[in-house]
């Protein structure tokens, strides 16, 4: 039953996808960070949801580009030709790089990198193009609060009833799939997700009107701290130390 509402799902959101590419670019984003493929597995077994989203919003941005519905003046400013000019050097360095052959076989496949790194790169810019109306932009920070709030009661819930297999030598993992590729399979990765999400969660408190949402979003930073604190991870330590601090000054300076 599961996997027939997913596959229903897919389908109404890949249409949605090729008239409004920005519903695509938002479930994209939500299967990058989310990650429902590694957390129930056995509903995305068999489909490549990511593969199919991301064909109907490519092309749903195609069909726009061709009816001339965008303003370019949102890809000309100075971030974006850095970003361009960073992508541009890797594609140079993966081309022209005497030692990509080198880690061919080491386990970090050159190949399989570049072409996550295109796809990165490729959607951020097709979500400037298309992301170009604060609505559409709550959407995905919607996204992201989802997920930092889901995936940090998954890694407490994990601690509390002693899944200890989830654990690497102390270290929590990130969900996985039945074949363990997950890019919140390495601890550090996945003690990111919480660094990152930690200011949404604080930031977004102070802007909700309704007090009782607050003092939820209140209770649940000591736990995404207790989700880092989980990973053993220290980049995530000391990201969370540094993120803290820059809050308490932030606020003092206001």
């Amino acid at each position: 039953m599961g996997k027939i509402s997913l596959i229903i799902l897919i389908f109404f959101t890949g249409s949605a996808a090729l008239v409004r590419a920005w519903v695509g670019i938002v479930a994209y984003y939500l299967l990058a960070i989310l990650g429902p493929q590694y957390i129930w597995w056995w509903n995305f077994e068999g489909l490549r949801v990511s593969l199919i989203i991301a064909l109907a919003t490519l092309s749903g941005v195609g069909f726009s580009i061709m009816k001339q519905n965008y303003d370019y003046s949102f890809l000309l400013n100075k971030h974006n030709f850095w970003l361009g000019l960073l992508w541009l050097c890797i594609a140079v360095s993966y081309f022209f790089g005497p030692f990509v052959p080198l880690f061919s076989h080491s386990g970090l496949d050159p190949s399989q990198l570049f072409s996550i790194t295109n796809t990165i790169f490729l959607f951020y810019f097709c979500a400037t193009l298309e992301m170009n109306e604060i609505r559409k932009l709550r959407y995905l920070i919607i996204v992201f609060l989802i997920s930092t709030i889901y995936l940090t009661y998954w890694a407490n819930d994990q601690y509390v009833s002693g899944n200890w297999a989830q654990f690497n030598f102390g270290r929590l993992m990130g969900p996985s799939g039945l074949g363990g590729g997950s890019i919140y399979r390495d601890e550090n990765a996945f003690a990111m997700l919480f660094v990152t999400g930690f200011p949404f969660l604080w930031y977004i408190s102070w802007e909700l009107k309704k007090d009782w949402i607050r003092w939820v979003l209140w209770a649940i930073l000591p736990l995404t701290w207790h989700a880092v604190f989980l990973t053993g991870s220290r980049g995530g330590l000391i990201g969370l130390a540094a993120v803290f601090l820059c809050i308490l000054f932030l606020s003092k300076k206001k």
